[in-house]
């Protein structure tokens, strides 16, 4: 926004709140990879975001529920895409 930006390098194998605001929140859990960039030229020691999980409180006051779903990358086939990426 506004033209600003942000990195994030979480912990192999660590689950952080990424966002959290009242009825809902969104956790994710990052992995270490490391890669090459520039025509292979410049290897990069990072981390990705594998997993997000979401639960959110849904209806109203009276009838508080909540909605559930969970994407993991793992589960992506080599076109980025599957039939069974989010549960919930």
């Amino acid at each position: 926004a506004h033209g600003g930006n942000a990195d994030f390098r979480g912990r192999n194998g660590q689950l952080y709140n990424f966002f959290s605001a009242p009825g809902l929140s969104v956790n994710v859990k990052t992995e270490d990879a490391r890669f090459l960039l520039n025509g292979d030229q410049l290897t990069v020691e990072g981390s990705f975001i594998t997993e997000a999980h979401l639960m959110a409180r849904v209806g109203s006051r009276k009838t508080v529920k909540f909605a559930k779903a969970s994407v993991w990358a793992s589960q992506l086939n080599e076109d980025n895409w599957g039939w069974e990426v989010v549960n919930g």
